[in-house]
């Protein structure tokens, strides 16, 4: 086939769309809105292996200390919990620097922290890195020590966090699942529509001899303009809406290391691209294949 052929095929698939572009233009909106999905679902899964990420390197045990502990007994139980096994480093925080990092943490205007009105809720506490697997035994010990009046394991919080990722996770495959199929039909059935429309041409070719090839390539370039314009709807509302999203969370929860950043949003939304013209080549196939095969299918 030359390159003039193929030139003149693609005039025609673009005219075809023109001219039904009431249908083609409802089944982009279609496409844009499913593909978006599948977008947000990878931009999504790449937070929470961020979120994962962070929680793996702060897993700590934290031994809360009584404000009236002396001092010789906070350097004791900490010497203490420094030669429990799995232990890699014990920090001491008094209550004046525990308010400052939260300050860090959440930013200095949050609502939260102007309630306090200059009170110091924070305990001083004992920060214990730890290895995941020895949290419970770690956080056991530091359970026994004077001095401490309550513990939190955060490994106990980290591993429910796991679990809860893990289910994110296969939810967001089986949307992602979901949505290619709902991709493929939506081509596939607006690809039927078109050969129905043209079922007499395309029986005239095959009897005149024309190979299946050459009868199909035109509706098969219509469904990939359909799907890449698809693609690129999905894309350019996942680039316009993720980077909102992004402020806002950012805004709200800034302690977390949120994914939506120029390279994120970019790959997702060429991902996106990609998975559109893929779903309109096999939408396209499921839809053309007994259409060519048969001159007598019209």
């Amino acid at each position: 086939m030359t390159a003039d052929a193929l030139r003149a095929f693609l005039r025609q698939a673009t005219a075809t769309l023109w001219l039904n572009r009431r249908l083609y233009t409802g089944s982009v909106l279609a496409l844009g809105l499913v593909l978006a999905l599948v977008g947000g679902a990878l931009v999504g899964r790449a937070n929470l292996a961020a979120v994962a990420a962070l929680a793996r390197s702060r897993a700590e045990i934290t031994a809360y200390l009584r404000p009236s502990t002396p001092p010789t007994a906070v350097a004791a139980a900490e010497a203490d919990l420094a030669r429990v096994p799995g232990v890699a480093a014990v920090r001491y925080v008094d209550a004046g620097t525990a308010l400052v990092q939260m300050r860090a943490v959440l930013g200095p205007d949050a609502p939260i922290l102007r309630q306090l009105d200059g009170h110091n809720p924070f305990d001083p506490y004992l920060a214990v890195t730890v290895r995941p697997d020895r949290g419970p035994a770690v956080a056991e010990a530091a359970r026994r020590l004077p001095g401490v009046e309550w513990v939190q394991d955060s490994a106990a919080v980290l591993r429910r966090l796991q679990a809860l990722i893990r289910v994110a996770q296969g939810a967001g495959w089986a949307l992602i699942a979901a949505a290619l199929a709902v991709a493929t039909v939506v081509v596939a059935h607006v690809t039927r529509l078109s050969l129905w429309a043209r079922r007499h041409e395309m029986a005239t070719l095959r009897w005149l001899g024309a190979g299946p090839l050459f009868v199909a390539l035109p509706f098969l370039l219509e469904s990939l303009l359909l799907g890449g314009v698809g693609g690129l709807a999905a894309g350019a509302l996942l680039l316009g809406g993720g980077a909102a999203l992004g402020t806002t969370l950012s805004r709200l929860l800034p302690f977390l290391p949120w994914q939506f950043g120029a390279g994120v949003l970019i790959r997702a939304a060429g991902a996106t691209v990609g998975i559109g013209l893929g779903c309109a080549l096999l939408g396209a196939l499921a839809a053309i294949r007994p259409w060519a095969d048969r001159p007598d299918a019209a």
